[in-house]
């Protein structure tokens, strides 16, 4: 197997890989070949990791067109997550005193935008989960959850929604509130393995304990610390 490449560094290896992938073959436009395993990009450089533990950044333009077609279906995409949740509050009842019942209409939109512009061929999945809390009680709630499949490969941005799902609570000026009124989101991205790649929650505590509310269904709750409370 050849191992001369054009314009080549090899350093040893420092710190771990940014992808697992597989040991395979790469070859250069000239034809030179080696065997090492892929490990990220960075800035302009493949980086690969042989056998012996050292590793190789090789000019990302410089490759064979098989390896630049590998390289679109195992590295994730840089993603920009954006968030929209419209709310529509509405007067439903009064008494004349000062008491009033309030409705709220809660529907998350999310767009999803690719910032990097290596291609990608990859497939995600992408989940939305809206919260409201119970206002007397100071619990979380799931109020909406939503996903939807999507890759990069025609399209540089990605758009979908949620349900409209609303909420009430009453309100007076001689006492606090109590019901339930729209607290939060989390969005997460997936890769085809399951692998969250990129994330943002509102208020960010949410992003910390994903774990345990990607496992969560509508109107599951959580207390203060994110726990899952059993009714």
């Amino acid at each position: 197997m050849k191992k001369q490449w054009l314009v080549i560094l090899i350093v040893w290896v420092i710190g771990g890989t940014t992808v697992h992938a597989e040991m395979r073959v790469w070859t250069d436009k000239k034809g030179n070949s080696i065997e090492a395993e892929f490990v990220k990009i960075f800035s302009g450089k493949v980086v690969l990791k042989t056998a012996e533990g050292k590793q190789i950044k090789v000019p990302q333009n410089g490759l064979s067109q098989k390896d630049l077609e590998y390289l679109k279906n195992v590295v994730p995409p840089k993603i920009d997550i954006e968030v929209n949740i419209k709310k529509e509050n509405k007067q439903t009842s009064s008494d004349g005193y000062g008491y009033s019942r309030r409705k709220e209409k809660i529907k998350g939109k999310v767009t999803l935008l690719k910032k990097n512009k290596a291609p990608s061929n990859r497939k995600f999945t992408a989940h939305l989960y809206v919260f409201a809390e119970d206002i007397r009680d100071d619990e979380l709630w799931i109020l909406d959850k939503a996903k939807h499949e999507f890759s990069f490969e025609h399209q540089k941005t990605v758009e979908f929604s949620g349900n409209q799902r609303s909420v009430s609570y009453s309100d007076s000026s001689y006492s606090n509130k109590y019901g339930d009124q729209y607290k939060g989101y989390l969005v997460f991205i997936e890769d085809d393995n399951g692998k969250i790649i990129c994330i943002k929650g509102s208020p960010s505590n949410l992003e910390k304990n994903v774990g345990r509310i990607k496992k969560a269904k509508i109107n599951d709750r959580f207390d203060d610390n994110l726990v899952p409370v059993n009714r």
